[in-house]
């Protein structure tokens, strides 16, 4: 059955104040961080700081994937997302946090990197490699990419929230242009940024498919919680009538094309090291396939991409809320996973299971993501309203 055809759009306005729900979650969020910290930082510096960069990772992949998203979908001129590009939108408002988590975690880079140290033992000392990984460089590259992310979020997310007073239809093509220069940007900033971030904790490590795969955790991830928001606010009556069956059934196949593209990058970057049998290459998977890592090396698969496509291989599956929230589910904790394994078998000679401070960590930093998230969704409206092609995308004119 077709839905009606609209002939507006109603503003359904911003999310309505949520009582002490943001308050809280900022309260919360503030208090379990400094908890989950000063609790690990007592037992191990390293320890704490790992445990930091896993939560700081996985919330600040999300956030990039939301300006990412938005970016895309301007520059391919894509219209079936337009009445969800708000919800992307609003999730890229926890950079200024990410900022100051970022600046905490290079402070404490000598715990965590092998090559940050002194008197670091790797063999590189004296050559290029020595000088790139070197803590002013360090410094430079990821707080100047995570600047650009800033910059480019205040150009494009700025402009489309004045198209919803100014109507202006050459805000959307400026946005365009912006666009095309942030992928440009984001391409190899994010490459870079990845290899700093979480390649380098073992500088001896080497991968040219790092990046790309880093990439395909970041965006699966963004789309889930994309997903996610966009059916709560389906359900609470914010977007029940602007996003329909067939934005629901693209964002469900979405996730189950990039489920499938994660594993081909993912299987192509274990597949092409295990070929060669380079040591500076092996060891990475060797260590963590063995000393109790094996039963994650094995879930990564399982969560991120043999859940997700098999679940919504049938069309139906793809709108079938308890369908997706569960893809999502699994989507989201093979993520988290898929990080804690790059970073703490370099902490650790074994397994280790995650602990109160790693719960307190993930709560304080996720609070901190939700207050960023609903106090952008409490100033704007859930709807790009400006956009000139919404009301063609609300009544699924792409499809024609």
């Amino acid at each position: 059955m077709h839905a009606p055809v609209m002939t507006e759009i109603n503003d359904p306005g911003p999310l309505r104040a949520s009582g002490g729900l943001k308050g809280g979650l900022l309260g919360i969020g503030v208090i379990a961080l400094i908890a989950g910290f000063a609790l690990a930082y007592s037992q191990d510096p390293a320890t704490a700081f790992g445990i930091l960069l896993v939560q700081y990772c996985f919330y600040f992949f999300i956030s990039l994937a939301g300006l990412f998203f938005t970016a895309l979908h301007y520059t391919a001129g894509a219209k079936w997302s337009t009445p969800i590009r708000r919800v992307a939108e609003g999730m890229s408002a926890f950079f200024p946090v990410s900022v100051v988590l970022l600046i905490g975690i290079l402070l404490g880079a000598g715990y965590l990197y092998d090559w940050a140290p002194a008197n670091a033992d790797y063999p590189y000392h004296g050559s290029l490699k020595d000088m790139y990984l070197s803590t002013p460089a360090f410094w430079f590259r990821t707080l100047g990419f995570v600047a650009l992310c800033f910059f480019f979020q205040h150009l494009i997310i700025g402009n489309s929230l004045k198209q919803d007073k100014s109507k202006d239809p050459e805000i959307y093509t400026r946005n365009v242009t912006r666009s095309i220069l942030f992928l440009i940007v984001f391409a190899m900033g994010f490459t870079l940024f990845a290899m700093d971030i979480l390649m380098s904790l073992q500088a001896k490590f080497f991968s040219t498919m790092f990046g790309i795969y880093c990439f395909a955790g970041m965006f699966l991830s963004g789309i889930s919680v994309i997903t996610l928001l966009t059916m709560n606010f389906r359900r609470t009556g914010y977007l029940e009538p602007f996003v329909r069956h067939i934005h629901m059934r693209d964002l469900g196949t979405w996730l189950m094309a990039f489920a499938t593209f994660m594993m081909y990058v993912g299987f192509s970057q274990y597949m092409l090291i295990w070929y060669a049998n380079l040591p500076d290459e092996t060891f990475y998977f060797m260590e963590r396939a063995a000393r109790g890592w094996g039963a994650v090396f094995v879930l990564l698969p399982l969560l991120k991409w043999i859940i997700p496509f098999f679940v919504l291989m049938p069309n139906s599956m793809r709108t079938n809320p308890k369908a997706i929230i569960f893809v999502c589910t699994s989507i989201l904790i093979g993520q988290y996973l898929d990080i804690y394994w790059m970073v703490i078998p370099t902490l650790f000679d074994s397994f280790r299971i995650p602990g109160i401070s790693d719960l307190l960590m993930f709560v304080g930093v996720g609070g901190l993501f939700g207050f960023s998230i609903m106090s952008f969704y409490e100033k704007h409206s859930l709807l790009a309203l400006g956009d000139p092609y919404l009301l063609a995308s609300v009544n699924g004119e792409h499809l024609q």
